[in-house]
């Protein structure tokens, strides 16, 4: 279970350890996240070979969603959980270390 919780104004992230203390939970999520896009990229590439689609820009596609995905992602974290911070530090948002 993923828990939000608001503590002095600031939406902070707490995702809770369903596999125990042995895994470290942003692996986990970095894991899915991952599997998931390869997951989609074997179901497109099926989809391409049953509709006799030429696979030859299938890997630019793939790219550009992984790119897209992730840049999305990062964009969506710091305009939902410190939005304040990210806009007074506006290159945190392509670096992602904190001072």
């Amino acid at each position: 279970m993923i828990t939000n919780e608001r503590r002095n104004n600031k939406l902070e992230y707490r995702p809770s350890n369903i596999l125990g203390n042995r895994y470290h939970p942003i692996k986990v999520l970095r894991s899915v996240f991952f599997a998931g896009l390869f997951l989609a990229h074997y179901v497109v590439k099926r989809i391409y070979v049953k509709e006799n689609i030429p696979t030859e820009n299938l890997e630019k596609l793939f790219f550009y969603v992984v790119v897209g995905t992730t840049l999305g992602a990062r964009l969506g974290h710091c305009l939902f959980y410190d939005p304040l911070y990210y806009f007074q530090n506006p290159i945190e948002v392509l670096l992602p270390i904190k001072k």
